[in-house]
């Protein structure tokens, strides 16, 4: 955890150099310059403290809520009412609500007039480590590992014979909910040509197609792993298609 952490930080560090190196020399130098000579250098590092702060409350987000989705959900209503704070902030004047968005700490404008204030600077270290703390601490007790395992499909085809169902078989012990067409045409109509005309085949297997995707899409949306077996391949691709 802490090696992709400290990666992601490195990445952060370079996007920000980079953005702050190409507004220098396309903007700034250009321009004649600034009258602050270091107004390019704080506002870079603003701009790194600003994306390390919603990187670890992402992080502290995704460490405290339970379902993938709703981390993202969590995390996009938070990035969206930081815009509506700072915005809130900056027309309205009152200082209470820049302690509340992350995005007025570093405020481009005040830092390249006043430079970094100390109290934004303490502040923002501080929201780093505590969020670094707490997902250290939940991933610690195992609250996090295995949470966001998003849902896996693995589309199996070949002849009959060829170890579809032994290998569908070892997946099952892996998590995999196996879904085949063939078995639910078997325990739906039985066999073809004796409990069904075999002209009804394409009629009846339409049906059970129908089945098995409402299945499908629902273990999908519960973040399931499924494992689908057909006798052609693309029959599995024109099911899947039509989630």
């Amino acid at each position: 955890m802490f090696s992709k952490i400290i990666a992601s930080a490195v990445n952060l560090l370079i996007f920000s150099a980079f953005s702050g190196l190409c507004n220098y020399v396309l903007l700034i130098l250009p321009t004649g310059g600034l009258e602050q000579p270091t107004a390019a250098l704080t506002t870079t590092i603003g701009l790194y403290l600003t994306q390390l702060m919603f990187f670890t409350i992402g992080l502290l987000i995704s460490s405290i809520v339970k379902k993938y989705k709703a981390a993202i959900q969590v995390g996009t209503v938070f990035l969206l009412a930081s815009y509506f704070l700072a915005i809130a902030a900056q027309y309205s004047g009152i200082p209470f609500l820049d302690l509340l968005s992350p995005l007025r700490y570093f405020d481009v404008y005040e830092v390249t007039l006043n430079g970094i204030q100390i109290f934004s600077l303490i502040l923002a270290f501080l929201i780093v480590a505590v969020c670094l703390c707490i997902a250290a601490k939940q991933w610690k007790n195992g609250n996090c590992r295995g949470k966001y395992i998003m849902s896996k499909v693995i589309m199996m085809c070949g002849v009959c014979g060829s170890g579809k169902t032994t290998y569908a078989k070892q997946k099952e012990k892996e998590g995999y909910i196996r879904l085949s067409i063939d078995e639910e045409m078997w325990n739906i109509y039985g066999q073809k040509g004796v409990d069904y005309p075999e002209e009804q085949y394409d009629e009846l297997s339409d049906k059970v197609e129908h089945i098995l995707r409402q299945r499908m899409i629902s273990l999908i949306k519960d973040e399931k792993m499924l494992l689908l077996t057909l006798a052609f391949g693309i029959r599995i691709i024109e099911i899947f298609t039509k989630i």
